[in-house]
């Protein structure tokens, strides 16, 4: 797309006018390939993000579906130690402003790129954590390992 200063740009136009309303799973899915333990040094962990806007029931809802794929890899072996696949639905209302608000799909993309991915990023980074514990893999998901 743009720059990041121009994206921020873009993404604050329609911040200015949308008040999030509601966040919730819509759907998820793992895998745990291997039997083995996998130390935390050993696997390499890479995050992807997709957001897309939803189609629009009302003209000042605006739902966003963000899909969130965490993957590690053995180093050693290159092989998939696990992946999670979730998708958000991320709701958010126009009416913060009282100035008319039709943004383009510039505008909505850069938003998604951004506070889409901001408001979402606590809930997948939860299921992630309590996912690799239900599939008793070392919870290592942080921070520096996953930069967005």
């Amino acid at each position: 797309m743009d720059t990041k200063h121009q994206i921020l740009k873009l993404a604050e136009k329609m911040a200015k006018n949308l008040v999030l309303v509601d966040i919730y799973l819509k759907e998820i899915s793992s895998s745990r390939t291997t039997v083995q333990d996998i130390p935390p040094k050993r696997a390499n962990i890479s995050m992807s993000t997709s957001v897309s806007l939803m189609q629009q029931d009302k003209p000042e809802i605006f739902t966003f579906d963000i899909r969130f794929t965490v993957n590690a890899i053995n180093t050693e072996s290159n092989e998939i130690v696990f992946q999670i696949d979730m998708n958000f639905c991320v709701t958010y209302r126009a009416g913060k402003s009282d100035e008319p608000f039709e943004p383009g799909d510039k505008e909505i993309e850069a938003f998604g790129e951004t506070n889409v991915v901001f408001n979402a990023w606590p809930y997948a980074r939860e299921m992630v954590h309590n996912t690799m514990a239900r599939m008793n893999l070392p919870v290592f998901l942080d921070r520096k390992s996953t930069r967005l």
